[in-house]
């Protein structure tokens, strides 16, 4: 019986050591990461629009390229490179010369204000933001070290906190600089020709593509600039068409993608979670689980 006990009590300090080795183990990986997210590259981000229908593909077929925009993003803490690219001028000018009309349809513009123009978030927040995220993660893990060596009885608890704050700055690092960008911009929809646009019986279809390295989003946007119409035909267009009359001349369609490339610091975070905050933490669960049942077994 005494040999039993001996065993256990030897058997408990191994775990007990690795989880503080652990601990020391994702401070140093956290402070690391201080030093990372001030020189590495957060996000990168690809956009594209291109038009398929209507006026912005010129005034005839196969006469001029499509009117189309692009954009690649990089954001990192102190530079956000921008490489723009447009295509079709030809086509986007004769689009612009047809939309010389008032738009008198009223739109919904709380709901459009509340989708685009509303953004709290604007760029250089998050790039002060972010870095701050990364600093208190990292004093949590130094608390949690501290309450490991105090012995408190409960350290899943805290552990468990450390766990979901880093994957909140993770998903943080995913999605924060792509609004802070979006947010820079000012979209109205005020319905004044040559101005912002306006869609009557807008229609979106989208879809969706997610792998370990990227998230791509496709969309098809489509309906009737109002702008290309004078007023009686904008009242027509708004009683008595629908999303279908794909041969007025007011109606126009887009497909445009959104690509979010997980950059190697956010991949390094996923990994970091996943095995060093996520997996190690739980095999020593079940292991010193294991050796807490073995001798009340053997006792038997």
């Amino acid at each position: 019986m005494i040999e039993n006990d001996d065993w256990g009590v030897a058997s408990m300090r191994h775990p007990k050591s690795l989880r503080l080795l652990l601990h020391l183990l994702q401070l140093l990986l956290l402070i690391a990461l201080i030093g990372a997210t001030a020189t590495q590259t957060w996000s990168s981000i690809a956009f594209e629009i291109q038009a398929t229908d209507g006026a912005p593909t010129g005034f005839r077929e196969d006469c001029c390229t499509p009117f189309g925009i692009g954009a690649e993003l990089n954001i990192s803490q102190n530079v956000s490179d921008v490489d723009l690219s447009l295509s079709g001028p030809t086509a986007m000018a004769y689009w612009q010369s047809k939309r010389v009309n008032e738009v008198v349809i009223t739109q919904d513009e709380e709901e459009r204000e509340e989708l685009w123009g509303n953004n709290s978030y604007n760029l250089s927040e998050v790039q002060t933001g972010l870095p701050q995220g990364v600093k208190i993660v990292t004093a949590i893990s130094a608390v949690v070290l501290f309450i490991h060596l105090l012995g408190y009885q409960r350290r899943w608890i805290p552990g468990l906190i450390l766990n979901l704050a880093l994957f909140a700055l993770i998903v943080a690092f995913v999605i924060m600089p792509t609004l802070g960008w979006f947010g820079g911009f000012d979209i109205e929809s005020k319905g004044t020709g040559g101005g912002s646009l306006d869609l009557e019986h807008e229609m979106i279809v989208t879809d969706f593509d997610f792998s370990s390295e990227s998230l791509d989003f496709h969309f098809n946007v489509s309906g009737f600039d109002l702008a290309m119409a004078n007023e009686s035909e904008q009242q027509h267009i708004s009683t008595n068409l629908t999303s279908a009359d794909v041969d007025h001349m007011a109606f126009i369609a887009f497909d445009g993608s959104f690509s979010l490339t997980f950059t190697p610091l956010v991949q390094d975070l996923m990994l970091i979670w996943l095995v060093v905050f996520t997996l190690i933490p739980l095999a020593l669960i079940a292991i010193e689980r294991v050796e807490i049942d073995l001798p009340s077994q053997l006792e038997e």
